[in-house]
């Protein structure tokens, strides 16, 4: 101790004079909830309290009567108003309250009308810590118990395969009441069933999602896992429930197109003929929504039908349960002779090609 520098040496030991903090008579602490949540409009349920202390030494100043102010982060019209707690006051954009006995200071908010997060302050220039936040929440009214239906639109009958950083369209569902009309904030639940590795974009099976504008969820992202099966997810809310028919597939590069389908169709002139065709994973096995397209050239004489503005393209064409793709009809002109080439495709670039052959009308 020399010179009266003992206290400095304190506050060394402490830490305390990092920031010179000798010239702050108080310390100001946050002693409320962090987070507060209400509907629009409505008084926010607790009030936000802040306290003032002495700082150098207890007891060295009064904590009574500080001027403390909380003032919202923004001036948005929507932003949280503000009043000393308890009195009939007007809301305004910030109020300055004063300390009790004990050095505590409180307002209460009052909502705005948008659902958003906002930020109050709680300042006083004499006074480590100054400012201290508070986060007020203005929380959508949970309409669930309005739902009478539930529509997919997105997400249904898809796959994906191992490697994929996600399924193809994510998941999404519209909540509707009984008039038809869109529910907005509504909670849907999403589960996985089934024996299966896929997760939703938090990693787990199940979540759940608010309804928002038009009464659609938000687009759930399916992040596929690393055991092929078929599986399905639900949405369901207030007793109502929508399935989603999913699969994860084997390797593409273990797909290829069934060489039993035979490599030449006979196409009867003047007539449709309707023809299956089969894709397979190394093991022989089908799997469903596999998106293919087909092609037939030259189409000057056999197309598909009816398709006039592009009679020789189909597709997007899906493989069912059995992997198997229904082709459109395929029709001939009274022609007899030639060929065409019909060529099936998967999004991948696996392919095969089959030949068309226009053959006379049977007569029986």
């Amino acid at each position: 101790m020399i010179n009266g520098k003992y206290i400095g040496c304190y506050i060394n030991f402490t830490g305390i004079n990092m920031e010179n903090r000798d010239s702050y008579k108080y310390s100001l602490s946050r002693v409320s909830e962090y987070a507060y949540k209400t509907d629009p409009g409505s008084i926010f349920p607790k009030p936000l309290i802040a306290r003032i202390l002495a700082h150098q030494m207890p007891n060295s100043f009064s904590v009574a009567n500080i001027p403390v102010t909380f003032v919202s982060s923004t001036d948005e019209e929507n932003s949280p108003k503000l009043r000393r707690a308890g009195s009939q006051d007007n809301f305004q954009g910030s109020v300055m309250v004063y300390t009790d006995q004990q050095g505590f200071a409180a307002a209460e908010a009052l909502a705005g009308n948008s659902f958003d997060d906002f930020t109050v302050l709680a300042r006083q220039p004499d006074s480590i810590g100054s400012p201290v936040t508070y986060i007020l929440q203005t929380t959508r009214p949970d309409l669930s118990a309005d739902v009478d239906s539930l529509q997919i639109t997105s997400g249904d009958a898809q796959i994906a395969f191992p490697g994929d950083a996600f399924f193809p369209n994510p998941l999404q569902v519209k909540a509707l009441n009984k008039s038809g009309n869109p529910v907005e904030t509504a909670t849907i639940n999403f589960q996985i069933g089934g024996v299966t590795t896929t997760t939703f974009g938090n990693g787990k099976l199940q979540t759940s999602e608010s309804t928002g504008s038009g009464g659609l969820t938000s687009p759930l992202v399916l992040i596929p896992g690393t055991t092929p099966a078929l599986f399905k997810a639900t949405a369901s809310c207030n007793g109502n429930s929508v399935t989603f028919d999913l699969a994860l597939a084997p390797a593409r590069s273990g797909f290829s197109f069934n060489p039993a389908d035979g490599n030449s169709f006979a196409i009867q002139i003047g007539s449709s003929t309707n023809r299956r065709i089969s894709l397979l994973d190394e093991n022989g096995t089908g799997w469903p929504s596999i998106i293919c397209n087909a092609v037939i050239s030259p189409d000057s004489n056999i197309s598909f039908s009816p398709s006039p503005q592009d009679a020789g393209h189909s597709g997007p064409l899906a493989t069912d349960e059995q992997g198997q793709i229904n082709l459109p009809p395929i029709t001939a002109k009274n022609v007899i002779g030639g060929s065409a080439q019909l060529t099936v495709e998967t999004e991948w670039g696996t392919a095969a090609a089959y030949s068309l052959v226009p053959s006379p009308i049977r007569i029986s």
